[in-house]
Order: structure tokens, then sequence, then C-alpha cells
């Protein structure tokens, strides 16, 4: 899971050097920034099921988790 909340990370690099370092990877994005995730989906379209808007709560955010779990595997 990777959290974004600032604008002063740069989340499309740091997704890109953990896919290439582990590419079966799956990455869940959290973020409450509905604009960051729009642009990050703009540059890697291939995550756009992939966010999950804060707040969530714990029972969401498993439910969030088995779903991306679910299509990763069905991909693979």
């Amino acid at each position: 899971m990777l959290g974004l909340n600032s604008r002063k990370i740069d989340y499309i690099t740091i997704y890109r050097k953990l896919k290439k370092e582990y590419d079966s990877l799956t990455i869940l994005i959290i973020t409450p920034d509905y604009n960051l995730a729009d642009y990050i989906k703009e540059k890697i379209p291939e995550i756009k099921n992939n966010f999950v808007y804060e707040p969530i709560t714990l029972r969401e955010l498993k439910k969030e988790i088995d779903a991306m779990t679910s299509r990763s595997n069905n991909n693979n």
C-alpha cells in the first residue's frame, strides 16, 4: 500500500521503481486527494483500479484489497 497525501513527493517515480524492482508487485494507492489521483492515473493508466480514497474504514479497505488481489490473480 502506498499512501499519497503530499505533492512534494514524486509518486510516479516511486511506483515505477517499485515495479521495475518487483514486477509482480501489486500496489494499492490510498489518498484523500482526487486531483493527485487523477494526475497519476493519467501518467500510469494501468493502475486506475488500484486507488482508494480516504477516509476509509478498515472493513472497506479489506474489501478493496481483496478485490485488487482477485483482479491481480485473474491477470496472472
